[in-house]
């Protein structure tokens, strides 16, 4: 009997609204970023975010705790890789290197996960997946670069980009590893207890910028940002993209990344009323393409 197209659908729709989502904290950052220290801002988006999130999720939590308990390891591997040490890296490396390098190396995440998932899964990928990661890059490249390929040519590695490489590995294997997330364990509880193992770690660099002099005044507009950061890509974003993953595959599922410069590009014009230039059309089109034929398969064979 066949799935109803609502049913088929969803997963992709929960992961792209997820893309759109951390999308639009890439543009907030770029704001609050000059008011508020990376390691403040990472770290008060989770606290808020699980704030919010308590209420909601505690319940299941003390429901399921016997399910934490026996997977105590997993939950924490699992809470660590996704939001600190990710998160951190990436925070890291945007000090050291280029908007263009970070975003080049950014966009090899896909094609890094679906090959960490045949190494180690042997998870099988067609060709239809290799056309589209190429050609969803190509897109990436094109907006990146701002239809220059000049930039291209004066492309080099520096040592930011040394952090930008562990940042891409956590995430491809947070996204993979998300297969273990043990059963019986809901996905709010699952998300709650990712956010408080990785508390610790996130207040120890809060820390470091305290200690620095590293620190901020609340205004109403860095507040309403530090707002929508938890609520949108802390929360909502991660909720979704663990639904979608475990719904459609980290390989198929990871090809919608690609989607996040269509939505800053569009983003940077609505909100910081940057230019839409022609690249910005060429590019996207490269995209889109690229993410159909990378996930055409899947949804065929589900429909």
């Amino acid at each position: 009997m066949n799935q109803p197209k609502t049913s088929t659908l969803l997963p992709y729709i929960l992961l792209l609204l997820a893309t759109l989502f951390w999308s639009g904290n890439n543009i907030v950052a770029r704001v609050t970023v000059q008011e508020v220290p990376p390691f403040s801002l990472t770290f008060w988006r989770v606290a808020l975010a699980l704030l919010v999130l308590t209420p909601f999720a505690l319940p299941g939590v003390i429901r399921q705790w016997d399910v934490v308990k026996r997977h105590w390891k997993m939950v924490t591997f699992l809470g660590l890789l996704g939001v600190p040490i990710f998160n951190l890296f990436l925070n890291s490396a945007v000090q050291f290197t280029t908007a263009v390098n970070a975003s080049l190396i950014n966009g090899a995440t896909p094609v890094l996960t679906v090959l960490l998932g045949w190494i180690l899964y042997r998870e099988g990928f067609g060709w239809r997946t290799v056309i589209g990661m190429v050609v969803a890059f190509a897109g990436i490249t094109v907006i990146v670069v701002q239809g220059d390929l000049g930039v291209l040519r004066a492309f080099s590695f520096n040592p930011g980009d040394l952090l930008m490489l562990p940042a891409i590995l956590s995430w491809a294997f947070y996204t993979l590893a998300l297969r273990h997330k043990p059963k019986g364990l809901d996905g709010l509880p699952f998300l709650m207890i990712m956010m408080v193992v990785s508390m610790p770690v996130l207040a120890v660099f809060y820390a470091l910028d305290l200690t620095a002099g590293r620190t901020f005044t609340l205004t109403t507009n860095n507040a309403v940002a530090i707002g929508y950061i938890a609520l949108f890509p802390a929360l909502l974003a991660f909720a979704f993209w663990n639904r979608g993953i475990a719904a459609v595959g980290a390989a198929r599922g990871v090809q919608l990344q690609y989607l996040m410069p269509v939505w800053g590009a569009l983003g940077g014009v609505v909100f910081l009323s940057e230019p839409f230039e022609r690249y910005h059309w060429f590019g996207i089109a490269l995209i889109f393409v690229g993410v159909l034929l990378a996930t055409r398969r899947k949804a065929a064979q589900t429909a």
